[in-house]
């Protein structure tokens, strides 16, 4: 039998689970797959902006930022965080 392939989702809330654990490396990876999964979730280029942000990549943490709030300009978090 198959195993179905993790949604965008579910790496997004394992993306967070990482988060929570401060493990940003692990973070970045599972919401980096959020964004190729669904590229027009702006949830997940906040999140992956987040993880570059921690991680001290702030050029792309920035484009992801710009990013969500292009997809969602009522998202206030991605403006708090940009």
């Amino acid at each position: 039998m198959a195993t179905a392939t993790p949604t965008a989702a579910q790496h997004l809330e394992w993306g967070w689970q990482a988060f929570a654990n401060a493990d940003y490396e692990v973070a970045l990876a599972e919401v980096a797959t959020a964004v190729e999964r669904d590229p027009a979730s702006a949830a997940a280029r906040e999140a992956r902006g987040s993880a570059y942000a921690l991680l001290g990549a702030f050029d792309q943490a920035l484009a992801d930022f710009d990013q969500a709030i292009e997809l969602d300009p009522l998202m206030a978090v991605a403006y708090a965080d940009r």
